[in-house]
């Protein structure tokens, strides 16, 4: 991949950068399109579909609304100084984010009564406090999630903090965030690659959904000149992680760097991300929304074996008299004729079915045992008898005990399974 260029710049309606010198850039608010910049395709070879622009705070009510999957990054610069601004931004734009990452909250171990004064009402708060007199991260998840500390893969030391959790997915992939502050010591780089290879080498062989989120001090748009951002930027790549941030999201009137980021592994679902405006710090904010589809499961067409009628003793009758004996000399010509007569053998014996809806969705769902298929069924016949009979408190009661039989079940079977 060639970092000759420089990133992207995308027309929004709310900022407008204009390059006064070579070295100064400045960023206003206003209703017109901007200069473009920076002219990088560096990350659209990785996420051709990126939709990332600059937005306010009041954008983002109609975007965020409709996500299955919402998370906020800043960096603050000291949360417990800046919090009755941040709390009070949130109420005003009237939604609420899923996961909240911060870093440089600037919590100290001594500092006792930090965690009571940045309390969010509705969100479990988890954090690692700094060594130094800046630092630290903090992750606030939603109340409604399962959340689990992920202490295993948390670090604390002279330079950098990490904080990780995971949350219970009951329909797909449980999701990991993990929000990081890297301080800005170069000469102790590769205790931070280590790191990162080594958690990320962990976590890569669970499975599932993952988002880091951090000020990582590593200025993406100098990876032509800088041989230790551009080894940082490979080594996310590798483990299949793309940045979602591919706009500068700390602008000063002599620079603008791209240090802050959320990355993340989902590549399947439609994300919109983007730099917000706020002056919570001299860092913007980041965020990221998740949709995913919902399965039409009337639309597929899924096609499986008919066993209904298959006898193994028939086929294997029918399978000997076949003749396979045939005057082609080229191997693969041979290949195709022997899987020809033998897939027209399994098609008399068990031909292709197409799968119904009901049929689709237990494929995906193949923890639900025909056990538990069998006590669903009488647990419905049970509900309809209830309906029918709503004053009957005996049928009630049978309903309950087995509709809590079943939950019991199939929690069970997912569980091993």
């Amino acid at each position: 991949m060639s970092f000759k260029s420089i990133l992207p710049f995308h027309s929004t309606n709310e900022v407008d950068v204009t390059k006064k010198s070579k070295s100064k850039v400045n960023v206003d608010i206003k209703n017109d399109t901007y200069t473009k910049i920076f002219d990088k395709s560096e990350f659209k070879d990785i996420s051709p579909n990126l939709e990332c622009k600059y937005y306010s705070l009041n954008d983002l009510n109609g975007i965020a609304n409709n996500a299955n999957l919402s998370i906020f990054h800043n960096n603050f610069n000291g949360l417990e100084n800046k919090f009755d601004l941040f709390q009070q931004s949130l109420q005003n734009i009237n939604y609420n984010f899923d996961i909240i990452a911060i870093t440089e909250t600037s919590e100290k171990d001594i500092n006792g009564t930090f965690l009571l004064n940045v309390d969010l009402e509705g969100y479990s708060l988890f954090s690692t406090p700094s060594n130094t007199i800046k630092g630290g991260s903090a992750l606030y998840v939603k109340e409604s999630f399962i959340s689990l500390d992920r202490q295993d893969l948390v670090s604390k030391n002279d330079h950098f903090e990490s904080t990780w959790v995971e949350i219970k997915n009951k329909i797909s992939k449980n999701i990991i965030c993990r929000t990081i502050y890297r301080h800005p010591h170069d000469l102790h780089f590769q205790k931070f690659i280590d790191y990162m290879e080594e958690t990320l080498s962990k976590i890569s062989t669970e499975e599932k959904e993952i988002y880091i989120c951090g000020d990582f001090n590593i200025d993406l748009l100098k990876m032509d000149s800088n041989k230790n951002y551009k080894y940082f930027y490979d080594l996310m790549c590798s483990y299949g992680f793309s940045p979602k941030i591919i706009q500068p999201t700390r602008v000063t009137t002599n620079s603008a760097t791209l240090i802050d980021n959320i990355f993340t592994n989902n590549l399947e679902n439609d994300i919109k991300s983007g730099n917000i405006i706020t002056d919570f710090s001299d860092h913007y904010s980041q965020f990221v929304t998740v949709s995913r589809d919902k399965i039409d499961f009337k639309a597929m067409d899924v096609y499986t074996r008919d066993f209904s009628s298959f006898s193994a003793e028939c086929f294997r009758e029918d399978v000997s008299t076949l003749n396979f004996q045939n005057n082609y000399h080229d191997v693969n010509e041979k290949l195709e004729d022997f899987y020809t007569k033998l897939e027209a053998c399994v098609n008399r014996h068990a031909p292709l079915k197409k799968a119904s809806p009901k049929k689709i969705k237990l494929e995906c769902k193949p923890w639900i045992t025909r056990n538990i298929q069998k006590l669903i069924k009488y647990r419905n016949r049970l509900f309809r008898k209830k309906k029918k009979d709503p004053n009957n408190q005996n049928n009630l009661r049978l309903y309950k005990m087995f509709r809590n039989r079943v939950n019991r079940e199939i929690k069970k079977s997912k569980r091993i399974f």
